[in-house]
């Protein structure tokens, strides 16, 4: 059975900035979150997270790895935080692990691509918030301007 999937089922959002220039996020703390915004309320599945990573200064482009979670209510974290709440937590509809093997990049930046399956039902916006794992930090050194961005595809159920 082949199902047909046309570009008005696939939503895609604009890029959202996990982590600026100015922010410093060590290993094991949260990047800023961000608000993803659908154009009316929809329930389906985040297919794909795609993480964009840069760098102006004179560091060098980070290949972070740790988990992004998905919430349908802001978690309230800034870059560098290391704990969201409990009752935060009861708000994650799912997650996906960012490994080095999504990675894929050179000097001037790279995009980490994972392909997920997340559901969920009859939100008109969720957020997003990456937590680094124990190898990966951003701006740790004087002179990074290193940059992490996101993008997600829904397909809407």
């Amino acid at each position: 059975m082949t199902v047909e999937v046309t570009f008005k089922d696939i939503i895609v959002s604009p890029v959202a900035e996990l982590v600026g220039i100015n922010d410093a996020v060590a290993a094991s703390e949260y990047t800023n979150s961000v608000k993803i915004v659908f154009p009316h309320e929809v329930s389906g599945e985040i297919v794909s997270v795609a993480l964009y990573a840069t760098e102006d200064g004179s560091g060098a482009v980070q290949q972070v790895t740790g988990n992004v979670l998905f919430l349908s209510a802001d978690p309230a974290v800034s870059a560098g935080d290391t704990a969201i709440s409990a009752a935060e937590w009861l708000t994650v509809i799912g997650g996906t692990a960012v490994t080095s093997a999504n990675w894929a990049a050179d000097a001037n930046g790279g995009i980490g691509y994972v392909v997920t399956g997340i559901p969920f039902t009859d939100l008109s916006a969720m957020y997003a918030v990456m937590k680094f794992d124990a190898s990966s930090a951003m701006n740790d050194a004087g002179g990074d301007d290193e940059q992490l961005e996101l993008k997600v595809r829904i397909r809407r159920g």
